[in-house]
């Protein structure tokens, strides 16, 4: 791994408890950084570069989230 920069990342907190789907319309959060429209990372992007990490990491709404209702992830939502 000499000169890579490889990171393991482990889920820790509330979103290990949100219930999963495998049906990504019922879904109501996803990652903060939506798939790149080639449906691959580009091979090199400043933008991608300086902001990996937080791309990886946070959640946001996909929709909007009514009071009361229950926040649903996609099941591959980090693979």
């Amino acid at each position: 791994w000499k000169g890579t920069n490889m990171q393991n990342i482990v889920e820790m907190g509330g979103s290990h408890y949100i219930r999963k789907t495998s049906d990504a319309s019922e879904a109501n959060i996803g990652r903060w950084m939506p798939p790149h429209p080639s449906g691959k990372e580009p091979t090199y992007s400043p933008v991608y570069e300086r902001h990996r990490l937080p791309f990886d990491v946070f959640l946001v709404a996909t929709k909007d989230i009514k009071k009361g209702e229950e926040v649903i992830r996609p099941e591959n939502l980090w693979s």
